[in-house]
């Protein structure tokens, strides 16, 4: 909803909220791509499925034929005046989301030359996108 039809409703004053793009956007997809997993053949199959999961989540991936994979996925959302790190205004329209990023936004990477994907709370993103944390 906007901003003005939410202020009409609650009345005047500062409200924290929080938004989180499960709780707005979640539907069934959730559970089909999460199945998804179960059936996929190799990393390959299922990869590119979990980048566009509406959980932030880190995946790491292993098949049968030896392939690894690490997928970033999530719905995370663009804003237009900051990174999403402190709470912003959100009577304020510029404080908005003004959508979401891309699934090829995310980082991805299948049997890396290292032999091994890692994912504990590291900052991995490739600094030639945009900065992505969930």
């Amino acid at each position: 909803r906007s901003v003005d039809s939410i202020h009409t409703a609650i009345g005047t004053g500062r409200y924290l909220a929080a938004k989180y793009a499960l709780t707005t956007e979640a539907d069934a997809t959730v559970l089909d791509l999460m199945f998804s997993t179960i059936t996929a053949k190799s990393v390959f199959d299922v990869k590119d499925t979990l980048a566009i999961n509406l959980l932030g989540t880190n995946y790491v991936l292993a098949d049968t034929s030896g392939n690894i994979a690490y997928q970033q996925g999530g719905n995370v959302p663009i804003r237009k005046t900051s990174t999403g790190l402190l709470p912003l205004p959100a009577w304020k329209s510029e404080n908005l989301w003004q959508g979401y990023l891309s699934p090829g936004d995310y980082h991805s990477v299948v049997n890396p030359p290292e032999g091994f994907v890692a994912t504990a709370n590291n900052h991995i993103q490739d600094p030639d996108k945009p900065n992505v944390s969930t």
